[in-house]
């Protein structure tokens, strides 16, 4: 239901979302199969009926369980984005899904590109080294344009440098989930 305030969005995070029973039923509900992103499965099972989700910013939650630290953000993102490429590529993607789905690809192109150019450094490795090293600083420097261009005003330099080395790490955590499988129970043990 529309409400004044509200701005449609691409999704919405299941912490915070409410839905009529009868569309949540029409699209099945939560895929149980899927650990994590089952919120952003769910939200577009309900764009492609036509639904718009609305996003209202007079709506909060709070959540206790958010990462104090780089080290713990990387162990929750080292979960959480174990089922982002199976969700992303279950719908149409859209151009602005790309950078979800080919940043984690990228990231472990490069880490992979590593000891392959290492070993073959002789046979010409060095140019393995220098494109995976240049796909990897044109990530980070996607990363920073984008971050420039949703910077506020009054933002200081040093608060947008530590938002992005936070970007940084939670593109590894994203990359490394893909081919690192950490249950929900050792992230919150660790």
């Amino acid at each position: 239901r529309r409400t004044s305030g509200g701005e449609a969005t691409g999704w919405l995070a299941s912490g915070n979302l409410a839905v009529s029973r009868e569309a949540f039923e029409l699209v099945g509900g939560f895929d149980t199969s899927l650990e994590t992103c089952e919120d952003v499965d769910l939200s577009l099972k309900l764009r492609a009926t036509g639904a718009t989700l609305l996003s209202d910013p007079r709506l909060t939650s709070v959540h206790h369980g958010d990462p104090r630290s780089l080290p713990a953000l990387f162990r929750g993102e080292l979960w959480r984005g174990r089922d982002n490429l199976i969700v992303s590529f279950r719908h149409p993607l859209k151009l602005r899904d790309l950078p979800s789905v080919l940043s984690p690809l990228v990231i472990l192109g490069t880490i992979a590109a590593v000891p392959v150019g290492l070993v073959t450094w002789p046979f010409g490795g060095r140019w393995i080294l220098a494109v995976a090293a240049l796909l990897l600083g044109g990530l980070a420097g996607i990363r920073a344009v984008t971050m420039v261009s949703r910077r506020r005003e009054g933002l200081s330099l040093l608060t947008f440098g530590q938002s992005f080395v936070v970007a940084c790490v939670y593109e590894a955590a994203r990359a490394l989930a893909l081919v690192g499988r950490t249950g929900h129970e050792a992230r919150r043990r660790a």
